[in-house]
């Protein structure tokens, strides 16, 4: 039972209501860089806050070298279920090595994940323990979405 619940996938008819049928499982344990270094984006959202102005967040990803190939990006936090990332991806996947923690101090690490139509494309480990990116009240932002320096964090615009 334990194992259904941390991949977020299930067979059983007591699960099924709970969650949707999965499409295909997406393993955060995994290092596929389609769309472009990770290492790379992470720099720039770094120059990014050292420059301070705003920006939309596709220019982050083409000053990267990035393929345009994501249409939203989500936050994958220590203890996310399934339920709640599908719902802020817009996916219906199962998720392989979420980040959890046991509460012992242990901080698995933690993502942005970029999707495209649905579907999770590339994760992108954040750099530190804490995200550079503030979502506000965004469950996911997009290409087009306005972000600006608030103390030295990058904080998504309303």
């Amino acid at each position: 039972m334990a194992a259904i619940a941390l991949s977020g996938c299930s067979n059983s008819a007591t699960h099924q209501a709970d969650m949707p049928a999965c499409t295909s499982t997406f393993d955060f344990g995994k290092k596929t860089e389609t769309l472009g270094s990770s290492e790379q984006l992470n720099t720039e959202l770094r120059n990014a806050v050292q420059r301070g102005d705003s920006f939309q967040l596709a220019d982050v990803t083409r000053a990267a070298g990035w393929s345009d190939n994501w249409d939203r990006m989500v936050k994958v936090q220590v203890n996310i279920k399934a339920q709640q990332l599908n719902q802020n991806a817009g996916t219906t996947n199962c998720w392989a090595n979420l980040p959890e923690s046991d509460g012992e101090g242990y901080r698995p690490p933690q993502f942005y994940l970029f999707v495209k139509d649905g579907q999770p494309v590339q994760k992108v480990q954040w750099p530190d323990p804490w995200a550079l990116i503030d979502f506000g009240a965004h469950p996911a932002l997009t290409k087009d979405s306005t972000l600006g320096i608030t103390k030295g964090k990058i904080v998504a615009q309303p």
